[in-house]
């Protein structure tokens, strides 16, 4: 557990993503707030999002929007080649 804390208190000073993985309850949110905590970003808003309650095919949408029409093809923009 020491190794994993001087590890991830190294990662913390890099301005990078880091994914982090594993079963249910072993500590990951734990992790990237200690991560978030000495980091540079640490003043900023610390946002926690469950990706598993997400449904994979919404996920990309959920996270960073989506312009009308883009789930149904309908768009009220005009595009060449239409009459």
């Amino acid at each position: 557990m020491i190794n994993l804390l001087n590890v991830v208190l190294k990662l913390a000073r890099f301005d990078t993503t880091i994914l982090l993985l594993g079963e249910t309850g072993v500590g990951k949110s734990e992790i990237a707030k200690l991560i978030h905590d000495n980091s540079e970003r640490h003043k900023g808003n610390f946002i926690e999002i469950n990706c598993g309650a997400i449904p994979q095919n919404l996920l990309e949408s959920e996270l960073f929007g989506y312009e009308k029409g883009a789930f149904t093809g309908a768009s009220k923009k005009w595009q060449d080649g239409f009459v």
